[in-house]
C-alpha cells in the first residue's frame, strides 16, 4: 500500500485531489474490514463515498500497519500537506 501514497509525481493542484482519490480507493481495497473493502467496488460507481470514507479506513489499515509503514504514511502525509499548502498560494 506503501506505493498508493507516493506524492513524487504531486505538483499541481489536479494531481494532489488525484492523490488524495487514489490513496481513498485504496484504502478500502486493501482494508481488513470486510465491511469497509467492500465499499471500494461501489466508489467506483459513487466516487465521493471514498472520501467519505477516508478517516475510517484510515484507522481500520493503520491499526494493521508495522512502525516503518506508518512512518514512510506519515511522511508522505507531511509532504502532502507542505506541498499542497505552496501549490494553492502560488
Amino acid at each position: 500500500m506503501l506505493d498508493e501514497f507516493d506524492t513524487s509525481k504531486c505538483h499541481i493542484a489536479v494531481d494532489w485531489n488525484e492523490w488524495l482519490t487514489k490513496t481513498s480507493y485504496q484504502l478500502l481495497k486493501q482494508n481488513p474490514s470486510p465491511v469497509l473493502y467492500a465499499c471500494a467496488s461501489l466508489t467506483e460507481m459513487y466516487a465521493p463515498l471514498a472520501s467519505e470514507l477516508y478517516n475510517i479506513a484510515f484507522v481500520s489499515c493503520w491499526k494493521h500497519m508495522q512502525d516503518n509503514e506508518k512512518q514512510k504514511i506519515m511522511l508522505a502525509f507531511k509532504t502532502a500537506i507542505d506541498k499542497s499548502s505552496v501549490t494553492k498560494t502560488t
